[in-house]
């Protein structure tokens, strides 16, 4: 409980600082690769609509009380304006954060019964909350998810005092692959 507690204190903190810092950032993630981080997918060219019958804008927030940066950890959906990412659903991480960087395969997976998950990849600053995390193939509910790189970003902390975070991006439920809306 004192681990989780710290690593809270540091999240937070780190947020907090990175949002007021006056002085150039240390960080292996600099204000100017967090905006090729954080890029959008407008100058991709658009999909025909047959082959992106489902698409949009993708938000989803997830709350963290579970991670404390080791492989196999997870992360739970607690918001999601896609039907198809249930609240509940978790995010594990297949590889452990080194020196606050989290670079890693993970699993988007439902709850309950059946086979519906979604393979990406992420890439986030823990200290600042920034990153990116990519979608790109799945089973069940998740066979055609496809994604751009969608946004990851430190939301504060939930009302248990968990950290949280938001992924905002473009999706696409397209056997082409398409992420374009």
């Amino acid at each position: 409980m004192k681990r989780l507690a710290r690593l809270i204190r540091v999240v937070a903190g780190a947020a907090a600082i990175a949002g007021c810092a006056s002085q150039p950032s240390t960080s292996p993630i600099t204000p100017s690769t967090s905006a090729i981080l954080m890029r959008s997918n407008s100058d991709a060219s658009p999909a025909p609509a047959a082959k992106a019958a489902r698409s949009g804008t993708l938000h989803v927030v997830k709350e963290c009380h579970e991670y404390q940066g080791g492989a196999g950890q997870f992360c739970t959906v607690t918001a999601s304006n896609v039907k198809e990412i249930e609240p509940g659903s978790t995010v594990t991480y297949l590889s452990a954060a080194v020196d606050g960087l989290l670079d890693s395969d993970l699993i988007l997976k439902l709850p309950g019964p059946g086979d519906n998950r979604a393979f990406g990849h992420v890439a986030i600053n823990l200290g600042t909350g920034v990153g990116t995390v990519t979608f790109s193939r799945g089973t069940g509910k998740f066979t055609h998810l496809r994604t751009g790189d969608l946004a990851v970003s430190f939301q504060g902390l939930s009302s248990e005092g968990w950290p949280t975070f938001a992924w905002d991006g473009a999706y696409s439920f397209s056997p082409t692959g398409g992420t374009d809306e």
